[in-house]
């Protein structure tokens, strides 16, 4: 049974030694790999700035939705705050 263990997670481990190894900015690079990477760099900079952008746009129309929702319901139902419509969703 170990003998059919061992070998089981050696993956892993080669997994975290490779992470482990010096990242490619401390080797010599030449300028057209220089370029490429601040391109690549640049890139996900701009990718980052997008997604940031689309989570604030999410929540921003989340709460515009919540809210429009609340001046909705406290319209139809004559209520003017939380506990008025609790009060009216008891009785």
């Amino acid at each position: 049974y170990h003998d059919l263990m061992r070998g089981r997670y050696q993956y892993l481990n080669e997994f975290m030694e490779d992470m482990q190894e010096a990242p490619e900015l401390d080797k010599e690079m030449t300028k057209w790999q220089q370029i490429r990477q601040q391109k690549m760099y640049q890139a996900q900079a701009s990718s980052t700035q997008y997604i940031i952008a689309a989570f604030a746009g999410g929540t921003a129309l989340c709460v515009g939705a919540w809210y429009a929702g609340w001046l909705y319901t406290k319209y139809t139902l004559d209520v003017k705050d939380g506990k008025e419509y609790a009060e009216k969703m008891r009785a």
